[in-house]
This record gives C-alpha cells, structure tokens and sequence, in this order.
C-alpha cells in the first residue's frame, strides 16, 4: 500500500497537454519579447510602420506632432502604412499643422488636426493618466508632450513622434520621433537621456547644468508678437517683401541698436558654413564680419579674458548659438559681461559652443559628439539648453508673459531678440550665485543633487573594462524591464 496509486489515462493526457501548453506560452512569450526588441531597436520609418501594425492591435499606440507631421520627404505611401495601423486621416497636405492619433487595441479612439492652433488632450488608459499635446509651426508654439501618470516620454525632436502603451503593466514599450520634415532620422529620448547620463558619469570633476530661453505667450501679446502670430513670421520669411512692412526704426527695436540695415539682419539670421573633422566633431568655417565672428571652429564671445582659471562651456542649438543677434548679443557674451562686470576676481572665461538645430544630426546623437568633445578641466561648468533630469536648471519659459517692461523678447515665433538673451543670462547667472559656483576650488556646486545611479564610484575608481561592462549592464536593464513587465502581465492574462 506504500507505493503510490499509478495514474490514470486521463491524468497523464491531462499532464502532457498542460506541458504542451506551458511550452507553447513559453514560446509565445519569448516571439513577443523578440517583436519588441525589434520594434526598439528599429529606426527606419517605413520598417517601423510596419512593425506597429503588430502592436496596434494589443497596446495602446499614440502618435503626436511637433513643428509638423509631413514634409519634403514623407509621401503617399506613409499615410498608407498609417491607415494600415488604423488611422483615417492622411498627413501629407497638413504641413506644419498639429496632429494627435490614439489606437487602443485596434480601435481608434482619437484623431484630429488643427491648422494653427495647439492641440491639447487627456484621457485614462488602463487607469493611467495621460496628456498628449501637439503644436505646429503655423499655432503660436511649436510643442509636443507624451506624459503618462506624469513622466515624459517626448524625444523632443521634429515630426512624428510615437509611444507604445501597455496599460496591463503601465509601462511605455517604446517612444520614438522621426523627423518627417528631412531626412526622417530617427531619435529615442532613453537613448539620448542614457548618452547624456553617461557624460555626466564619465566627468565627474565637472558641473553641468540645463536653462531653457522664454516661450512664446498666448495671450495679451505686444504689437510685434501680433505680427509675428498673425504672419507666421519664421525666419526665413522675415524679410519676405510680400508681407505687410515694417520700418527699419521697429526692427532696430527688436534686434537693438546694432542693427542699422536689412543687410544686418540678413546676416545674423544666416548661420556660417560648417564641417566635421576626422573625429566626426562639427566645427564652423572661421569668419570675419560685421556682426558675426568664429574662430577655432565655435562663434566668438565678447569680453573673454586674456587669463582665466575656469570655463564655461555653453552646447546646444541656434537659440544658443546666437541665430538673430550679433556676437555681443548671445547668451555666452551676455553672461560673460556678467562675470567680468560682478565676479572678475574669479577669471572665468565662457565659449559658445552652440549650433543651428537644422545642421545637427540626431540620429548619430551628435550633440553628444560635441559634448564628448569640449576641453573641459575640474571645476568647469558645462550649460545646455535642454533638461538633465536631477540637474540644476535655469528656467526662463515664463519670463515672456505679458504684461512686462522687458523690450521685445521675439523676432519670429521660434527665436528669441538679444534682449530675451540677456534675460536669459541673468536667470543663469542667478542659478550659479545660488549653487555657490563662484566659491573657491572644488568644493563649489557640491550640493546639488545628484542622480542616484551617478553616485557611484566606477567613474574614478574602476578600470575602463569594468566601467564600459556597468553601463552596457544598466543599459540592458532599462531596456528590458518594460519587456519584462509586459510578458509577466501577459502570462498572468493566460492563467
């Protein structure tokens, strides 16, 4: 009686067909894992298309619009593919439109376009919040916003930007822009946040923080921004002669005092030629002008002491380099007028590091090439003008509303007047008084927080073998814990 009772017939059909079963969700799970890693790791836009055909169908699929969601290079057959995924409305007509499409598990739940105005929307997926909002060049600003229960999942770049949604697990699969205006290169937020966490890591002698230049108001707008609004005055149609005119006194007012002709203006709204070295590092022509100078590949600051001890590096876009001003009129010149006129004791010098967005490459990250490439030494500072999650930020977006005595702040409804620019100096120079920049030696600035993952020791006590193995490890993890959560949710469904 002690050995046990043999199985029935249909207790061993039973077993084997649960086996069967547990392999045949196994493999279900591990095709699902492969089809995400693919869709993450695709940045071709016809190919991505068709990998969303998939995912339309189980998750919740957002597409929203930055500047504008078609251009010279998107076609006919990319709205097909779109209506393939369930949307109605074709986008090759709607340039510089704002444009927002929800599919939820192949129904579509939101479409819509407006010609020149914002589009703003929430709505509840799975019990998560979401906002989704979309400007294009032709409404007052150019935006794009994802947030879902609060965090951003916008690559803030040009076109079409998309985020799966998994409510079971309410997590993000993936978020992506493809700049549909040129070229339709490809840009991840993770994956430029994951390229500027490691900089910060692998420079930890150094400051960094992030500002942001004044947006452009919605409401109770000056003559100049009613100008602006009602024209859709962007840079190249600035000096367009099929406007309404403007006299050569009201554009002195905006761009101030150095601008005594049309030909002035002309010259500061055009950015110098430029070109990579060997290294792949971008670097502009020298030029010699009356308003425009770069020597040794970046546009000079005004006021540089001959000796300093520290630097200031400012990296970024046109607004940082200075598109629509002369060389005294940039943020770095006008921050350096700050340091010589309050803190010339210290001797820091600041350098203009900044680019047009136009000429930037985004698929290869190249504002990361030039990050890797300033000639930064201990206690220097480096200023970008985008948000560093967990960094000082100087932020100046709401300077503009109106009413307020600061002189005009716009010259089209993307680009900023010297005026905004000095503003914008100040807010910085009064984010590096409060973290204690101007103190002595390297202890300045030591109280600001710091990323949890970025305070470990690998950067300066591991070899370079063991710190290249940590990053690839965490970068595995933040890759794979959005696919982790999903099949786990999708095991649990089939249980």
């Amino acid at each position: 009686m002690g050995s046990k009772a043999k199985k029935s017939k249909k207790e061993l059909l039973q077993e084997r067909q649960d086996r069967n079963a547990e392999k045949i969700r196994e493999r279900l799970e591990l095709a699902e894992t492969e089809k995400i890693r693919e869709l993450q790791a695709e940045e071709d836009f016809i190919k991505y298309l068709n990998r969303l055909v998939y995912f339309t169908k189980k998750y919740t699929v957002i597409v929203v619009s930055r500047d504008t969601p078609c251009g010279p290079h998107y076609t006919t057959e990319m709205d097909a593919l779109r209506f393939k995924l369930g949307f109605r409305t074709a986008l090759y007509d709607k340039f510089r439109c704002s444009h927002v499409g929800v599919i939820d598990e192949g129904h579509l739940t939101c479409e819509m376009y407006k010609a020149d105005e914002i589009i703003d929307l929430e709505f509840e997926a799975g019990g998560s919040k979401i906002h989704l909002s979309s400007g294009g060049l032709n409404s007052k600003n150019t935006c794009c916003d994802i947030t879902v229960d609060g965090e951003n999942y916008d690559a803030t770049a040009r076109g079409l930007g998309f985020a799966v949604f998994d409510k079971s697990t309410k997590t993000v699969i993936d978020a992506v822009s493809f700049d549909t205006y040129a070229g339709l290169k490809c840009t991840r937020k993770d994956a430029l946040a994951e390229k500027i966490s490691d900089y910060v890591a692998a420079h930890p002698d150094i400051h960094i923080m992030g500002f942001c230049f004044p947006w452009f108001p919605s409401e109770n707008l000056s003559e100049n921004e009613k100008y602006i609004a009602d024209n859709n005055i962007r840079r190249a149609a600035l000096l367009d002669e099929n406007l309404p005119p403007r006299p050569d006194s009201v554009l002195r007012d905006i761009f101030g005092d150095w601008c005594g002709s049309r030909q002035d203006i002309a010259e500061v709204i055009t950015a110098p030629q430029s070109y990579h070295d060997k290294n792949g590092v971008r670097h502009f022509f020298d030029v010699t002008s009356k308003n425009v100078n770069t020597s040794g590949g970046v546009r000079v600051t005004a006021g540089v002491p001959r000796e300093h001890k520290r630097s200031i590096f400012f990296a970024g876009g046109c607004q940082t380099y200075g598109i629509g001003t002369d060389d005294s009129g940039t943020v770095a010149s006008q921050l350096q007028l700050l340091l010589n006129e309050r803190v010339p004791e210290k001797q820091i010098a600041v350098y203009n590091y900044g680019y047009c967005l136009e000429e930037l490459d985004s698929k290869s990250y190249e504002f990361i090439t030039i990050l890797n490439a300033l000639p930064t030494q201990a206690s220097d500072i480096v200023i970008t003008d985008r948000y560093i999650p967990e960094r000082p930020f100087a932020d100046t977006s709401q300077l503009s509303k109106c009413p307020h005595n600061y002189g005009e702040l716009f010259w089209d409804n993307a680009h900023v007047t010297g005026a905004a620019l000095k503003l914008t100096a100040q807010e910085i120079f009064k984010k590096l008084e409060e973290l204690s920049f101007f103190g002595d030696g390297d202890n300045s600035m030591r109280n600001n927080p710091t990323p949890p993952c970025l305070i470990v020791i690998y950067p300066r006590y591991l070899t370079k073998k063991p710190k290249t193995s940590l990053r690839s490890t965490k970068r595995e993890l933040r890759r794979l814990m959005p696919i982790a959560l999903t099949v786990k949710a999708a095991r649990a469904r089939r249980l």
